[in-house]
């Protein structure tokens, strides 16, 4: 994913992408989510931002901290 989001923006210098994705994917950093599946996990945006620098891209993001999901009722 990361090559080809890459490949794009080579094509269009001169403009900006909006990707939508999932968190997990567009992360730059996991290693505080301490679970040992995610030890040898890279990113895509962690690819990224190292290919186009520090202040090139962001990532805005929302994640639930409780609540209920299909629960029926």
């Amino acid at each position: 994913m990361a090559d080809n989001l890459l490949w794009y923006l080579r094509q269009h210098p001169q403009g900006k992408a909006i990707c939508w994705g999932a968190l997990p994917h567009l992360a730059n950093t996991v290693e505080f989510l301490a679970d040992a599946e995610l030890k040898d996990y890279h990113p895509m945006g962690r690819t990224v931002k190292a290919a186009l620098g520090p202040h090139a891209v962001y990532v805005l993001g929302t994640i639930s901290g409780g609540g209920e999901y299909a629960s029926g009722v």
